[in-house]
């Protein structure tokens, strides 16, 4: 699995196993028809769609809690101009930097100002700017990048908050 998948999966637990299309999907993350049937089958195999492209829950809920950090692990690097992860910084921030440092997609002439943390996808500057529940979601995601373990409990209970799990 790579790291696009996971931000294709994000973007179907967003749409809540509604109504989607590979096509919608593609149009939505500005992403090729073929990269997401890619994702789609790489998930599958996974066990984190089922044969009808809907999430399985609990599969997806302790994939993104338990293991994302471990596959796809984010360290905030430099400090550049980008768009906001929304990640939750303050008990979950990376050794050597502030308390209160602020996380960011990197982006050329972007808004914001922080440190840089390699997306899972080149295009989730330009979705979230289209989808505020992908944006909360990955806001949780980015954190758990980050904080591994630590940040289990608090994003078990932001999914809930969030009426995605």
């Amino acid at each position: 699995m790579e790291s696009e998948d996971v931000f294709i999966l994000q973007k179907i637990i967003a749409i809540g196993n509604g109504d989607w299309s590979p096509e919608l999907l593609a149009l939505e993350l500005d992403q090729s028809s073929s990269r997401i049937a890619k994702a789609i089958d790489n998930l599958r195999h996974a066990k984190l769609l089922d044969s009808h492209h809907r999430f399985i829950p609990e599969n997806t809920k302790n994939f993104l809690l338990k293991d994302l950090h471990r596959y796809f692990p984010a360290r905030p690097g430099k400090l550049g101009r980008g768009i906001l992860t929304g990640a939750k910084p303050g008990t979950y921030f990376c050794v050597g930097l502030s308390y209160a440092s602020i996380w960011i997609w990197p982006l050329e002439n972007g808004p914001d100002l922080g440190y840089e943390i390699t997306p899972l996808s080149s295009g989730c500057c330009f979705a979230v700017t289209q989808d505020v529940r992908l944006k909360k979601i990955l806001a949780i995601t980015e954190t758990l990048r980050v904080a591994g373990p630590e940040a289990q409990e608090w994003a078990e209970y932001s999914f809930k908050q969030n009426g995605l799990f």
